[in-house]
């Protein structure tokens, strides 16, 4: 932290902290007789732990050029590596070595990765689709395979870049949430059931739908959002289940599935106002892509992918 150039009160109170703790343990029936001292390691759960551990291994992230890779990314534990050249083949080749030093530095601060949850996925360039036998990334011993889908941060992708998989997923976990919360729903007032589902099902529902709406998401691959938002209106109203959708979502204080898209493109856009030009999603800000937008009347002609001109596109997670 010193060496980040942390507040030196803030370094002092996390040394304070992690300095002459003890604990004592009790499952109800049984405890120790004293408080027993324990010399390593962070409270389980504890918030401070994502803090500390992105501290300590923030010198794997400085400077991503030395790595010969476009992109470094880091989310807690996961690291994101992205190579853009002319084949799949090249960014395996640029992977495989970027991913072995980076091991190496790991290695060297006391890190080691777990290879078995590392994965790679060759992203779709125009026309070609990858597959499962194309170019793999070598660790030591360890061969990463394409895959031919992935979850980066609780958004999935597959080959096609569609939002179709992404969809799916987020709405089976958004149907779970509802089904869970059905029994407490029916008892509420329409509009607390209302509030309630906008605040648990709705997000759960949308978490990261905003990356897909670049392109035009069509009738079948809305299906999943349709169903789930049925499925909580006839909940809140107690309508018959073959009502029309917009006019029982209407009826429940719910978006309808397209307002609903369009909404988490516009929200998406807005947290990124403040970007700088050079920021890798500015390209993302609605002036620079109305067509995503739909604000010519009558038109679905959305913009093209985002990677459409970049050339071969390759991403390795490594855990």
């Amino acid at each position: 932290m010193t060496t980040n150039n942390f507040p030196p009160y803030l370094v002092d109170w996390v040394q304070s902290y992690l300095s002459d703790r003890s604990v004592w343990i009790t499952d109800g029936a049984v405890s120790e007789p004293s408080f027993i001292p324990i010399q390593v390691g962070i409270p389980q759960g504890s918030p401070l732990s994502p803090f500390l551990f992105n501290v300590y291994s923030s010198p794997l992230c400085h400077n991503h050029q030395r790595l010969g890779v476009e992109l470094m990314v880091s989310y807690v534990n996961d690291y994101c590596l992205l190579a853009i050249s002319v084949s799949w083949q090249r960014n395996a080749t640029t992977l495989t070595a970027a991913g072995n030093q980076l091991q190496l530095e790991a290695n060297q601060r006391g890190m080691n990765f777990d290879l078995s949850k590392t994965e790679l996925f060759h992203f779709p360039c125009g026309k070609h689709l990858p597959t499962s036998d194309l170019p793999r990334v070598q660790f030591g011993e360890h061969h990463i395979l394409n895959n031919l889908e992935q979850r980066w941060v609780a958004v999935f992708f597959d080959r096609t870049l569609r939002a179709s998989l992404h969809i799916e997923k987020r709405a089976a976990k958004a149907v779970t949430t509802l089904y869970k919360l059905a029994p407490l729903l029916k008892k509420l007032k329409p509009e607390m059931a209302s509030c309630l589902i906008k605040a648990t099902v709705i997000p759960a529902l949308t978490f990261g739908l905003e990356i897909y709406t670049r392109n035009y998401i069509n009738n079948r691959e809305v299906v999943p959002i349709n169903m789930c938002l049925k499925a909580a209106a006839k909940i809140i109203t107690g309508g018959w289940q073959k009502a029309e959708l917009r006019a029982i979502c209407m009826q429940a204080g719910l978006h309808a599935p397209y307002p609903l898209i369009k909404k988490c493109a516009i929200s998406g856009a807005a947290r990124l106002l403040d970007r700088p030009p050079t920021h890798p999603l500015h390209s993302l800000l609605p002036w620079n892509r109305p067509k995503a937008y739909n604000l010519k009347a009558g038109t679905h002609n959305y913009a093209r992918p985002w990677m459409a001109n970049q050339g071969y596109v390759s991403h390795l997670q490594i855990d």
